[in-house]
């Protein structure tokens, strides 16, 4: 996909749809928003950063500046003060975002939306399938898993490359 066309869709959507309160994306644009200048560097480095929009706060997860951001969140500002990035948890990274969606002080609904960036062999969701949810919280996984099922093959096909690294 054109990138900038990707960017114009995002703002679009920010700044035209008023059917969501909460939108999760895998993948989104996530580009130079900005050069940071500095004594100490004049020329410059990039700040990399995602389309902000005057209805919406921006979630991205923990993440180093330079990396891009796999998995975002945006919350219409009339929810926001409900809803809690959670950087510091464990699963918290370029890929995985947590929010907890909040009901006077009291979680109702943890969100972790993901995007599974797929190694050469194997897969790269081992601490998600580890990870241990709370009992008494309803946790919703969202995302894009880029996982192929060997029951999705053909009968007498070959069975997709992915599929045979997840076997492993």
């Amino acid at each position: 996909m054109n990138v900038h066309r990707s960017n114009n869709r995002i703002h679009a959507l920010l700044q035209n749809d008023d059917s969501y309160d909460i939108l999760l994306i895998q993948e989104p644009w996530f580009r130079t928003v900005a050069t940071l200048h500095s004594d100490t560097d004049p020329e410059g480095r990039p700040q990399l950063g995602a389309p902000v929009n005057n209805r919406w706060d921006l979630h991205t997860p923990k993440h180093e500046a330079g990396e891009r951001c796999k998995a975002i969140a945006y919350s219409r500002k009339k929810i926001s003060s409900r809803v809690q990035n959670l950087t510091q948890h464990l699963l918290s990274g370029p890929s995985t975002i947590l929010l907890d969606i909040l009901e006077q002080d009291t979680v109702t609904l943890c969100i972790v939306n993901v995007y599974h960036d797929v190694p050469n062999r194997g897969h790269g969701l081992h601490a998600l399938f580890s990870y241990t949810t709370d009992e008494l919280t309803p946790t919703l996984f969202i995302g894009d898993f880029n996982t192929h099922s060997p029951l999705w093959s053909l009968l007498n096909s070959t069975m997709s490359s992915r599929a045979r690294e997840f076997e492993d």
